[in-house]
């Protein structure tokens, strides 16, 4: 199970430090143009909208749902903290 959680926490910190290296000094990110392509490539085949092939209960192709978090309700993303 913990082992779950560090993949999941792995999996959003390489997203977000992909996000921010690939964005501009100064540029905010932008969820829909930064980041949802990342998590489409990598993330969606087990936490996206098909519920059948989703991984834990988690649904990453939501905004809300992913900060709401799985099964486990601990939020799969942070905003503003990549770490957690």
């Amino acid at each position: 199970m913990i082992r779950r959680y560090a993949l999941i926490g792995l999996c959003t910190a390489f997203t977000a430090f992909t996000a921010i290296a690939a964005t501009p000094a100064g540029e905010l990110l932008d969820y829909n143009r930064d980041i949802r392509q990342i998590l489409s490539d990598n993330c969606f085949h087990c936490h996206g909208q098909d519920s059948g092939s989703r991984k834990s209960g988690l649904r990453l192709d939501e905004r809300a749902v992913a900060l709401r978090g799985g099964k486990s309700e601990l939020p799969a993303i942070v905003p503003g903290k990549p770490g957690e």
